[in-house]
């Protein structure tokens, strides 16, 4: 049972989710490395970016609290946009599941290809870009962001990899 699922997260994370801990019975809640094996058991599942706390619930049941990746810029790859989040880690999308707003996209510079989801680039520039991303994210509300939306972050100079007589 999912108690708070954010709304970017589509409802079919709660279901895989649910079956890779499906393995865990009542017998299984005792088990002294209980919270290693649930951690093992989520770690592939590309929506995940921190397992909490692990609470066996007696007699049957098992409370794991979640971070989940979320969304803040795309970056344009060989392969067409994909939403990053703000550690630069692709987030995944299912089919026909978007994020409900534009995000601002992070322009490297070149098309890179894009990592696996659950996966970060290997330009750290993209990272940086996400980052940041983040903050406007933040920021949204403030007078200069509501009337001057932000399209893209250039990063193609990030740590003057083309020129670093240019600011980044």
């Amino acid at each position: 049972e999912v108690l708070r699922r954010p709304g970017w997260v589509p409802g079919s994370v709660a279901a895989d989710v649910a079956a890779a801990l499906e393995v865990f019975d009542g017998a299984e809640l005792i088990s002294p490395d209980l919270e290693r094996r649930v951690r093992a058991a989520l770690a592939p599942n590309p929506w995940v970016s921190k397992v909490g706390a692990v609470r066996p619930l007696f007699p049957s049941r098992l409370a794991v609290s979640l971070e989940v990746r979320r969304p803040v810029a795309r970056v344009r790859t060989r392969e067409g946009a994909v939403p990053v989040g703000p550690d630069g880690v692709r987030v995944p999308w299912a089919a026909g599941e978007r994020p409900g707003h534009p995000f601002p996209e992070v322009v490297a510079g070149v098309f890179p290809s894009p990592p696996a989801p659950g996966k970060g680039f290997a330009d750290p520039a993209i990272a940086a870009g996400a980052a940041l991303a983040e903050i406007l994210a933040r920021e949204a509300g403030s007078w200069l962001l509501r009337r001057l939306p932000i399209a893209a972050i250039d990063v193609s100079n990030h740590a003057g990899r083309r020129d670093r007589r240019q600011s980044e």
